[in-house]
């Protein structure tokens, strides 16, 4: 993958904390379409590191940065779905990004397909589902995922619902 000389002087910029010349570097490449940066800019507004924290930017940038196919920016969308952030709640749209996310390879977009249908959010409850969508997840080394197959295998086919509630 080929970085712009701008997208990485802002990378750069952000991981030392200079959020504002992240921000500046990465505006004009989000405005021209450049999917990182425009999904960069969706976690700079969710976060609100060095900006006000705004949900509905968040969206907006992540919305175009996710209907390019950034995995990433799609498992964000549905974290912001399934919380309500930036508007009301969806758990069918929620399940939507995260499934685009999944398929991608995105092991927290896994996890959280596989609660879903755990709980019957966005969809109906769906033990199979679940299960295979944390073992993809419990794979790639995530550990709530690996936890879930745990309480699973010593359930019966049902989980411990702690984490996520209707």
């Amino acid at each position: 993958m080929s970085w712009s000389a701008d997208f990485q002087k802002g990378l750069t910029a952000y991981k030392s904390g200079d959020y504002a010349t992240a921000l500046r570097e990465w505006t004009p490449l989000a405005k021209q379409g450049n999917a990182f940066a425009q999904s960069n800019l969706g976690f700079i507004y969710r976060i609100g590191d060095g900006v006000p924290q705004d949900y509905k930017s968040a969206l907006k940038w992540f919305g175009l940065a996710a209907e390019k196919g950034n995995a990433s920016a799609q498992y964000n969308l549905g974290v912001m779905y399934r919380k309500g952030q930036g508007g009301p709640q969806d758990a069918k749209t929620a399940l939507k990004w995260f499934r685009l996310a999944a398929e991608q390879g995105n092991a927290s977009a896994q996890y959280n397909l596989g609660a879903m249908y755990e709980n019957g959010l966005g969809a109906p409850e769906d033990f199979e589902a679940a299960v295979k969508w944390y073992e993809r997840s419990a794979k790639q080394g995530n550990k709530s995922a690996q936890l879930s197959l745990d309480v699973c295998s010593q359930s019966d086919k049902k989980f411990h619902r702690t984490i996520w509630k209707k």
